[in-house]
């Protein structure tokens, strides 16, 4: 009997780049008989993945066999790694997977909300899987969880055989073929709704610079300054890069950058507001001469133009989904969490016409297609356009079927009823049954959109800020007097302890807005926007209350 164990490395950059294990890695590429269709597969490139193929690839030699490891638990439910699960369900007979959790980039806590130690000193979460190939074997996926203190674990180890293990008998099914428990009729409901990306058709990761410190400031004159340095010949390439930290990189030189600033008559036009982190509008210059990435999507029907975006990460590592939100300028992929598998996608509402000589999809259609006689159109696919047209027998406008997207998207109820689904892959919305509740659903929507942007900002809190210099040192809440401070002598009040701890995606609002701006003196301005945030997440707590007494999924 083949017996193969042991601990690869996990290394997402991985030194294993030989042509023999690169072609091997196709195998976990398609799903279903087809190609995973992801933008990005990096992972599969993963050490460890290699070194699982590696074991796949010498039991597909041999009659029987086992493989025993001990990896990244990310292989379980990521779905850049469908491909590959079915593809181990092909090999082998029975898989066993034993979760041993202690994620610290997901903050996972035990059931019972106790602590989750790692049994290495890692942050990234481990399972042991053991892999059996055996003629005649009843096929099957088993799955057990470990939670707990790191010596709870290791006794637990020590002294667990694999028949005394509680495991759960899985059914992984199309499209994702998951190794950890999921309620089977509910992900049926569940898939009834409509995936955002189906919604949606234009989409796109918000921008990365790669350089935020350079590219991203607070006022626009730092920005200023940035491009007549750049384009000053009598600073050095050198200086520039000590003067503001920048390095050249596989997708951006200095010197390139520099050289087609010249040439660009656009220097001005591109410096522009974006739309950073939650409730934090910087400015900063967008375009390839100081972003790696500023994403054609974004250029095209978002900088320079009049549109909403709703945001939403593929994935995300914690609990609960709380990671929708609103921009109507450019929006970073860290706007919503800067957690690296919940970076944020871009859905832009309106879709605009190529200008005149811009290569675009203007060129594939007669006459202008869509856009002829228009400047914009809705970003909605014709099939759901269709249904929705058909279910309400009505037509309502953009902006209406955006707001319900958004109310469903902040119901807690939604959230908590399929928060096992959300974690995997886009949100998916259901449709209200009743024209009527489509409609106070959007308009719940709207408003809370329009608080999200500082739009229309709701006072239901008079947030006392005593004068001074306001020069933030380190955000501390006083949960007795509801106080926020910034300093040893001023403070934001009344801050509700709810409204402190709101969280927004991968971030404590309040918490991440003031702490980005230790050391600086907060303007008029910036005083103003933290009291107004104070205010619109007490609105926010309030309005998700109201989209669920209107309705739950």
């Amino acid at each position: 009997i083949l017996v193969i164990t042991g601990n690869p490395p996990y290394a997402g950059h991985s030194k294993n780049t030989g042509a023999w294990i690169t072609e091997q890695i196709d195998a976990y590429k398609a799903v279903d008989g087809k190609p995973l269709g992801e933008k990005n597969l990096k992972w599969l490139q993963d050490d460890y993945v290699k070194f699982i193929r590696f074991a796949q690839w010498k039991m597909e030699q041999v009659e029987e066999g086992v493989v025993g490891i001990i990896t990244n638990h990310s292989f379980l439910d990521n779905p850049t790694f469908r491909g590959m699960r079915q593809s181990l369900m092909q090999t082998f007979n029975q898989l066993y997977v034993l979760d041993l959790h202690g994620n610290a980039k997901k903050k996972e806590r035990t059931p019972e909300g106790g602590k989750d130690e790692n049994v290495f000193d890692i942050e990234q979460g481990v399972a042991v899987s053991l892999l059996v190939k055996k003629s005649g074997l009843q096929r099957g996926v088993y799955h057990d969880d470990l939670w707990g203190r790191r010596t709870e674990k290791y006794r637990a180890l020590l002294e667990a055989e694999k028949h005394t293990v509680e495991w759960t008998e899985l059914h992984p099914s199309s499209p994702f073929h998951l190794f950890i428990p999921q309620d089977e009729q509910l992900r049926e409901e569940y898939e009834r709704g409509w995936k955002v990306t189906d919604i949606f058709p234009v989409n796109v990761l918000g921008f990365q610079t790669h350089r935020d410190n350079f590219a991203i400031a607070y006022e626009k004159v730092d920005i200023q300054q940035r491009v007549k340095d750049m384009l000053d010949k009598s600073i050095t390439d050198e200086i520039l890069q000590e003067k503001y930290s920048v390095r050249n990189n596989e997708g951006w030189r200095i010197s390139e950058a520099r050289a087609s600033l010249r040439e660009t008559e656009c220097q001005k036009r591109n410096i522009i507001p974006c739309a950073y982190r939650p409730f934090d509008e910087r400015w900063c210059f967008f375009g390839y001469e100081f972003m790696n990435r500023p994403r054609r999507d974004l250029m095209r029907h978002v900088a320079w133009r009049d549109n909403l975006c709703l945001l939403s990460p593929r994935q995300i590592g914690t609990k609960i989904w709380q990671h929708g939100f609103i921009a109507e300028s450019p929006a970073n992929d860290c706007l919503v969490s800067n957690r690296t598998k919940e970076a944020n996608y871009v859905f832009p509402l309106y879709l605009y016409a190529p200008s005149k000589g811009e290569k675009g999809k203007r060129r594939l259609f007669k006459d202008g297609g869509p856009f002829k006689g228009k400047e914009r159109i809705e970003n909605f696919s014709p099939r759901f356009r269709a249904f929705l047209n058909e279910k309400y027998e009505h037509n309502y406008d953009s902006k209406s079927i955006l707001g319900y997207v958004y109310a469903v998207l902040h119901s807690p109820a939604y959230r908590e009823k399929y928060r096992d689904f959300l974690k995997t892959d886009f949100p998916r919305v259901p449709f209200a049954d009743e024209r009527r509740t489509f409609e106070a659903l959007s308009t719940l929507g709207q408003e809370l959109i329009q608080a999200h942007l500082l739009k229309a900002i709701p006072q239901s809190l008079t947030v006392d800020a005593p004068p001074g210099d306001f020069a933030v040192e380190k955000p501390v809440y006083d949960t007795q007097r509801e106080r926020l401070h910034i300093n040893k002598t001023q403070y934001f009040s009344p801050v509700p302890h709810d409204v402190w701890d709101f969280h927004i995606g991968g971030y404590q609002v309040l918490d991440k807005h003031l702490k980005s701006r230790k050391g600086r003196t907060l303007s008029l301005d910036e005083i103003e926007t933290v009291q107004a945030i104070v205010n619109v997440l007490r609105f926010t707590i309030d309005q998700m209350q109201r989209i669920d007494a209107c309705w739950k999924p």
